[in-house]
């Protein structure tokens, strides 16, 4: 009788968790995003992180003093190198009309903060010392690589939201521009 009841009480608390819904695991892009698909020629997609940012989950921030830190407002669950990758299959429609896969290298996934007294604004234009600054090279089969960069700048009073938001935007122009 007491196995059963144990036996119960473990199949209880496994449906309990699996009833639970999870976070999204890479959440790159919005979770219920309705960005235009990006339709590509190749059979997949092979994304590398430069060097200097492979082993991070979250976007590097240049600070006005020169010091770098990780941005913490934007979190990912994975690396950035495995993140990035699966958001932009997820937003990919592959036609493998060629075996071969998209490379790509993304040289820039950071924030800059510029000082505000040294930033040249647009007269009536309130100055924007961070900047979001995607920069992808991107090697379609059968065609030489190409730099697909973005940057948008924003308050420096922007949420966590807004800055997750705006990556998400900027990573999406740079990678739909290369089509």
């Amino acid at each position: 009788m007491k196995k059963r009841i144990v036996f119960f009480a473990f199949v209880t608390l496994l449906c309990g968790c699996a009833s639970t819904p999870l976070r999204p695991k890479y959440a790159v892009f919005p979770v219920n995003n309705t960005l235009e698909p990006v339709t590509s020629p190749a059979a997949g997609l092979r994304l590398r992180m430069a060097e200097d940012l492979r082993a991070y989950s979250a976007p590097l921030c240049f600070q006005t003093d020169h010091t770098v830190r990780l941005c913490r407002e934007v979190q990912y669950y994975a690396p950035l190198e495995v993140a990035l990758a699966r958001a932009l299959e997820d937003v990919t429609v592959f036609k493998a009309e060629c075996p071969d896969k998209i490379k790509i290298e993304v040289r820039d996934y950071c924030v800059v903060e510029h000082d505000p007294a040294t930033l040249q604004t647009p007269p009536g234009a309130a100055p924007s010392p961070l900047e979001v600054r995607v920069n992808l090279l991107v090697t379609r089969p059968g065609q030489p690589a190409a730099h697909h960069g973005v940057s948008h700048f924003l308050p420096a009073e922007s949420t966590a939201q807004e800055l997750h938001a705006v990556f998400a935007q900027a990573l999406y122009e740079a990678y739909k521009s290369a089509f």
